[in-house]
């Protein structure tokens, strides 16, 4: 590694290596990692520098003396450390440590090209503008140049770029146009703000009367039209209203498609955005009704018909099912949803033969409705598994290679999260080996990792790697103690995590099976044992026994009735119980009764899942839902 010599001297205070030092052991490491990360210097081992892990305590000592280490020195460091995410993370933290104190020649000496990162991509900017002016001027246009918020380092680059002219009125009023577009209301009023005493204040002060009363999209005033590109103006107002108040922009849409000459894609753009939130029309108003099939019949797209197909399926509207899958492209239509639905409609008007030949389109595919129909026509499930062809040879040569022993090693000590980020870098660097790594990942029981790289690979009929018969001990145990179906509780694993667990979601769910901390505490009152916290809820164990519980009372609930367990875990028990009460049809009606497609893809999921593991695990007879667990009991919405 090349290192001057100021470097050096800050990486002496860490640690004194001796010739024969010894290789340090994963436990005296993990002490050491530890006071690295709380900058304990005193505490780290001085025989860190033999571990594999090592680059990782020089990350955290270079880190804590920033911004006062030179540039060179770091971007050295990067450039000997690129085969890890460390490289990546350490310019970033410098990018932003040098920028923070305005040492552009710094962020010069470390880097000239532009960071992936929005706010180290301003500082980046701000350090070469006068060198690479058409470089910083046309990046910094393009960072302003959004409908959302910039973040705060951001400011002192737009403020040098409004002073030197670069970004003009005419940006600012463009800005405010993208982020009308973006229903952003603050950013249009700060930006309108901007643009008093300019030529654009008259056409700010309209946009933001249109933001309080939309009937005035329907008279643009004169001195609006000749200050600015009506057409424009006028084509994000659309695209504002669309998604702020869709009955209106419904009802005043022939008027301005007519008055206007947008563009077909402009005209696209804004009649999808309608028809996608269409669900706020009213269902027995027929002129909206109208105006809206009308859209769907132009475009002919699955994702806006596919609301109506899913209207028409609950209500058993048989005849508006086929005839809205029929006005879909080919290929949208053999999707295994729109051949089976069809299969049920035709089944349920009395044609047969046409029934079971959408069925055998629709079973010809790996999933839940592929399954589905299977079973109409009392046919094996297509499953299609295939096996890597991977060679001793290739797998001998990552298992030696530094990236894998730092994620064997960062496994080995706990760190998932930091392992799976090794996995994500090494995956991007060797893109043509995600097979092999996923062997290799599989064969280590890194269950996580090897789904990752299936994903990443697109191998989707490695089925043996996508679907790792993970934790099966743990899972076999909650069943037999709760009476619960264990590969169900490893698909739910499976689609909550893809068996990580430290997974953490966006609201706060928790480890392999997504467990809200506030719903940990309650399962914990009701098996008897202290609430595990939660760092507890990220090991394995733990989390399986805590979610199985839940799975065990939601079945009791819902008096084994699958779909409404799994709706219920998704998204709470109140609304399940309120889809329970709502629908009128059948088991799969009432999964497309479910109002949130997030928990329609997640119950559909979770079943198919459940019949890929049944499949890995040997068993003979294979069933998406049994008779039991579909069965809706009348007095089952009422609980």
């Amino acid at each position: 590694m090349r290192l001057s010599l100021s470097l050096v001297c800050i990486l002496s205070l860490l640690v004194s290596v001796p010739a024969s030092a010894r290789v340090v052991s994963d436990e005296s490491f993990r002490a050491s990692f530890e006071a690295a990360r709380n900058q304990e210097w005193q505490d780290i081992s001085s025989d860190v520098a033999e571990h594999v892990l090592f680059p990782y305590i020089q990350y955290h000592q270079i880190k804590s003396r920033l911004p006062y280490v030179d540039a060179s020195d770091v971007r050295d460091w990067v450039e000997d450390h690129k085969d890890t995410p460390l490289s990546a993370w350490l310019q970033k933290q410098a990018l932003m440590a040098y920028g923070k104190e305005q040492r552009w020649r710094d962020i010069r000496t470390l880097t000239d090209q532009p960071p992936a990162d929005t706010a180290a991509r301003c500082y980046f900017y701000l350090a070469w503008f006068e060198q690479m002016p058409e470089v910083a001027v046309s990046g910094g246009q393009n960072l302003w140049l959004a409908g959302t918020s910039r973040p705060d380092e951001c400011d002192a680059l737009f403020v040098k770029l409004r002073k030197t002219g670069e970004i003009n009125d005419l940006l600012v009023w463009h800005r405010l146009l993208l982020s009308l577009q973006e229903r952003n209301v603050n950013m249009v009023k700060y930006l309108g703000r901007q643009l008093k005493g300019t030529v654009f204040e008259s056409a700010a002060d309209y946009v933001n009367l249109v933001v309080r009363q939309p009937a005035a999209l329907l008279k643009l005033p004169e001195n609006v039209a000749s200050s600015t590109d009506e057409l424009r103006l006028m084509y994000a107002a659309m695209r504002y209203l669309s998604g702020a108040d869709t009955v209106r922009a419904l009802e005043y849409w022939p008027e301005l498609s007519e008055s206007y000459p947008f563009s077909f894609t402009q005209r696209e753009v804004i009649e999808k955005s309608i028809a996608r939130y269409s669900y706020r029309l009213d269902p027995d108003n027929a002129a909206q009704q109208s105006a809206l099939e009308t859209i769907l019949l132009r475009y002919a797209d699955a994702d806006l018909i596919n609301p109506v197909m899913r209207t028409a399926i609950s209500e058993s509207d048989w005849l508006q099912v086929l005839y809205w899958s029929g006005q879909l492209a080919e290929d949208d239509l053999n999707d295994s949803f729109y051949q089976y639905w069809r299969g049920r409609a035709f089944q349920a008007t009395g044609h047969r033969q046409l029934a079971e030949e959408a069925y055998r389109v629709a079973a010809g595919q790996r999933n839940f409705y592929g399954f589905l129909a299977a079973d109409q026509l009392s046919i094996p499930y297509t499953l299609g598994y295939e096996t890597p062809q991977v060679t001793d040879k290739e797998l001998r040569a990552f298992e030696t290679s530094d990236a894998v022993r730092r994620i064997d090693a960062l496994w080995g000590l706990g760190e998932l999260g930091l392992a799976m980020q090794e996995w994500q870098w090494l995956m991007a660097r060797e893109p043509d080996a995600t097979d092999t790594l996923s062997e290799l990942a599989l064969r280590r029981h890194w269950y996580s990792l090897a789904v990752s790289a299936t994903i990443r690979g697109k191998h989707w009929n490695h089925i043996a790697h996508r679907f790792p018969l993970a934790y099966s001990r743990e899972f076999a145990r909650q069943g037999r103690e709760l009476g619960l179906d264990p590969r169900l509780l490893m698909s739910i694993a499976r689609r909550e995590s893809a068996f990580n667990p430290e997974a953490v979601s966006p609201v706060g769910a928790l480890g392999l099976m997504q467990v809200m901390p506030a719903t940990a505490k309650h399962l914990s009152r009701e098996l008897d044992m202290p609430y595990p916290g939660k760092e507890g809820l990220t090991d394995a164990s733990t989390n399986i026994r805590l979610a199985s519980q839940y799975v065990r009372e939601l079945s009791d609930r819902y008096h084994g009735n699958l779909i409404a367990v799994l709706a219920g875990y998704n998204a709470g028990p109140s609304r399940a119980d309120r889809w329970l009460q709502e629908s009128q049809g059948d088991y799969d009606q009432l999964i497309e009764s479910i109002s949130f497609r997030e928990t329609r893809d997640y119950v559909k999921a979770v079943l198919a899942y459940r019949v890929i593991f049944d499949s890995l695990s040997g068993e003979e007879t294979l069933s998406v839902l049994t008779p039991a667990e579909r069965f809706i009991p009348e007095n089952i919405a009422r609980n």
